[in-house]
């Protein structure tokens, strides 16, 4: 017999092996490769405590796992604590192994290294080096426990903050510093000057102030490193430039449109990883995300390229592949409202074509969304897009920026009633009384509508009739009615406390907030909170049927500010309200639905 050839019978042996965690748990349900001194193969898919593997020649075994199977698997584990000794030796000890249960069990301590089947293509961490614990191998006629040594993949954080149309952080504190021309320092003089050239026009986010979101982003913080904050400029904005009206904060596209800012956080997530000089295969990206009005919209796209995965430009941009491990924690949305336009539709921002952005959020996209929308908005061009019935949207007081932020003024003064137009002879006494009467009628009717907004009704414009000369013989006759008001911009902060809150809930590293509200603000924040707590997991959660009726009415009288009007700006009447059938002003809701072209 040749000296090659194995007698049969010295393949009747056997091989026992329990793979176990750093906590004691046993392995299973992915395949192993056994490969005998004979070269014979058998693949077994492991069980859970000792699989038992018989013919198998005397000699040296083989034992082997697929490479990204084995760091999948033993990733998903819990680490032991560095405080704790590992209870696998003496597990080891207590029970006997082999056929007859009568040998004793050889303990393994085992890197990855030791066990994979081929080495992966890029460079691993040094502790999982082939040996770096000890020699491991494995012959016939034995049983053994391999502890095999925790592999965590380091977790980096962010937090990807996007900002409404026509608001910046950095433009809102900088139109701050130039409104107080007696502090202006000499640094930025030149730039303020600049700013004022345009002032005329319009500042835009030069004359708002930070939003909510812009307030969250500077609470993400953590003394880790791997923490990171990403504040996205709104849409239409750049910092220290002039606002983009158009077609960027027009209709929401553009370079500085909801697309191309999503494009961008990602770009500045890439950055951020460059600079920590980590592998990409060996971390795990987590994102908390938030986003108010258009930058809502471009979170809940933001959110959905990441949940594509593969298919997605998240996994493009960084290079991720089908093991990367990359989630999504927490998404926090302020009052929704995308409103995008585009030539196929005309332009129009009212209807809900949203022309290649995603803002359907799939059940499983994080593990908690919710949604803050505003009870009082009835904008035409601020449609609402919902979240519900598949995640929580609460309703709060207030319109769009009373709920996202951005009021600074403590003044509100806004034109409530559609101009009454009318041009009249001047011997055509019966049309012009005819004319007087129905302004008179169409007065009092907006001032009864707007009458719950108002502390008395020196707050209605006074001599609202104003008669022009057009030509010797014609008058032409215009009917207003304006609202000013004393509105505090302090009722947006309710809203920042309740979503740090519940962000803070929900494992979002937010830094401790220490805001404190006093009089009816803290009497209504108390029923916010109240209201959450006891309804965590309901959708379309209304917590204005929780709030007293004198309460709600003081606040819609001094806090809530009145968002639609009939002032023009270039020509339209781009802030009037939805009106229903009925007359009254009522807004539009369109329903959180799947969209053509996403996987979803």
């Amino acid at each position: 017999m040749s000296d090659r050839c194995i007698p049969c019978e010295k393949s009747k042996n056997w091989i026992e092996l329990d793979f176990r965690d750093e906590n004691n748990q046993s392995y299973e349900g992915f395949d192993i490769t056994i490969e005998d001194a004979s070269g014979a193969i058998q693949t077994v898919n492991l069980i859970s405590g000792i699989n038992h593997i018989e013919d198998i020649a005397s000699g040296p075994v083989k034992v082997t796992i697929d490479t990204q199977t084995l760091i999948d698997v033993v990733e998903d584990r819990d680490k032991r604590l560095d405080s704790e000794t590992s209870p696998v030796p003496e597990f080891a000890k207590e029970a006997l192994g082999g056929p007859e249960q009568n040998q004793s069990k050889k303990y393994l301590h085992a890197t990855l290294g030791d066990l994979w089947s081929n080495n992966p293509d890029y460079q691993f961490l040094e502790e999982h080096n082939k040996g770096k614990l000890g020699n491991v191998t494995f012959v016939h006629n034995e049983s053994y426990v391999i502890e095999v040594l925790d592999f965590t993949k380091q977790e980096i954080r962010f937090g990807v903050f996007f900002d409404g149309t026509g608001n910046n952080s950095f433009n809102a504190d900088f139109g701050a510093i130039c409104e107080d021309e007696t502090s202006v320092p000499d640094e930025v003089q030149d730039i303020c000057e600049e700013l004022s050239e345009f002032s005329e026009k319009n500042r835009g986010s030069y004359d708002n102030s930070i939003t909510n979101i812009g307030r969250l982003s500077e609470f993400y913080y953590s003394d880790e490193e791997s923490v990171f904050s990403i504040y996205m400029e709104g849409v239409g904005t750049k910092a220290f430039e002039e606002d983009q009206r158009f077609p960027d904060m027009g209709l929401g596209v553009g370079d500085r449109g909801v697309i191309a800012i999503s494009t961008k956080a990602i770009d500045d997530v890439l950055l951020e990883l460059n600079k920590l000089g980590i592998n990409i295969h060996l971390i795990k990206l987590v994102f908390d995300i938030f986003g108010f009005s258009r930058g809502a919209a471009t979170a809940r796209h933001f959110a959905n390229e990441i949940h594509k995965k593969m298919g997605g430009l998240v996994y493009e941009k960084l290079q991720l592949n089908s093991s990367s491990k990359v989630s999504i924690n927490f998404i926090g949305l302020y009052d929704t409202v995308a409103a995008i336009g585009c030539i196929k539709d005309l332009l129009d921002t009212t209807d809900e074509n949203n022309h290649g952005i995603n803002l359907y959020l799939p059940k499983d996209i994080a593990n908690k969304v919710v949604h803050f929308t505003a009870h009082h908005e009835c904008r035409d061009n601020f449609a609402l897009n919902s979240v519900a019935p598949e995640h929580q949207e609460i309703a709060l007081l207030g319109v769009h920026s009373d709920i996202g932020g951005g009021y600074k003024a403590p003044k509100d003064s806004v034109l409530i009633m559609k101009p009454y137009l009318r041009t009249i002879s001047e011997e055509d006494w019966h049309a012009t009384r005819h004319f007087n009467n129905r302004a008179v009628e169409k007065i009092e009717e907006m001032k009864q509508e707007f009458l719950p907004y108002v502390v008395s009704s020196s707050c209605f414009s006074q001599n609202n009739v104003v008669k022009t000369r057009l030509t010797n013989k014609h008058y032409r006759y215009r009917t207003t009615l304006s609202m000013t008001r004393d509105i505090s911009p302090d009722l947006q902060l309710l809203s920042f406390n309740l979503m740090h809150k519940i962000a803070t809930d929900n494992n979002v590293p937010f830094s401790t907030n220490t805001l404190i509200f006093e009089g009816r603000l803290a009497e209504l924040y108390s029923f916010y909170e109240d209201s959450y707590n006891h309804s965590k997991n309901i959708s379309g959660l209304s917590i204005i049927k929780e709030v007293p009726e004198s309460l709600s009415s003081y606040v819609l009288k001094h806090y809530v500010h009145c968002s639609d009007h009939w002032a023009l700006d270039s020509g339209m009447y781009t802030m009037k309200p939805k009106i229903n059938k009925y007359g009254e002003r009522e807004r539009q809701i369109w329903a959180h639905k799947k969209q053509k072209g996403y996987p979803f």
